[in-house]
């Protein structure tokens, strides 16, 4: 008979999800407790997002695998070639797909400030850095591309953290109005990383290539509530 009770992933993000409400409603607590429920709290949403990517990673490993040893299977390389780039694409993703979740359940003004805090603490990884700043673009957008701007300009920043923030970028610029001031640092800091992503010669020129590309995809909204 099939149980009805959630596996181990769904049941750590429930409790997770739980925690981090709680988190959020805490009251009459000082700041350093709160910041150290914060940090705790961030911590394990980085290792369910690590657990989540590493489950993904073995599954689509084995039907790799699966795909190079079929020999019945005559043209094996753009099979291959799209699971590869089914991998990366879903791996860029998760990041801001989790941080959606988690803003809905830990977000609050209160926390603004924490959480840019934390963006900034090099003694913690920089997925969980990063973690924070998703979060901290739906509260205050202006910090949250400062930071990310920082974070982008550090040494020795992966790939992957650059696709993943390009990413989240484009999703929040498609969905929210931004002031002027704000579309114009959001455009450069979006065009620099996708230069540094590109090994491409004549950059200064292709810059102002991708700026243009990227207004095409901004918020059609009225834009009242810019910020």
């Amino acid at each position: 008979m099939a149980s009805n009770r959630p596996g181990r992933i769904e049941s750590y993000f429930i409790v997770l999800e739980l925690y981090s409400e709680l988190l959020r409603n805490l009251e009459f607590v000082d700041r350093a407790q709160k910041k150290e429920h914060l940090h705790y709290c961030l911590s394990f949403w980085d290792k369910g997002l690590r657990g989540v990517l590493s489950s993904f990673k073995e599954v689509l490993e084995e039907l790799r695998r699966d795909l190079e040893s079929d020999p019945q299977l005559k043209d094996k390389e753009p099979l291959i070639k799209a699971v590869i780039y089914f991998e990366e694409t879903v791996a860029f993703a998760w990041p801001a797909a989790l941080s959606d979740i988690a803003y809905q359940n830990i977000g609050s003004e209160k926390l603004a400030e924490l959480l840019d805090e934390v963006s900034r603490e090099t003694e913690f990884s920089l997925l969980r850095r990063l973690f924070s700043l998703f979060i901290l673009l739906e509260l205050d957008p202006s910090r949250a591309i400062k930071r990310f701007t920082e974070i982008s300009s550090e040494p020795n920043v992966d790939r992957w953290v650059k696709n993943a923030m390009v990413l989240r970028l484009f999703a929040y610029y498609r969905t929210h109005p931004l002031s002027a001031t704000l579309r114009g640092q959001f455009k450069t800091l979006v065009a620099d990383l996708e230069l540094q992503l590109r090994p491409i010669t004549g950059k200064g020129r292709v810059k102002g290539k991708i700026i243009s590309e990227i207004q095409k995809l901004a918020y059609k909204g009225d834009g009242k509530d810019a910020r």
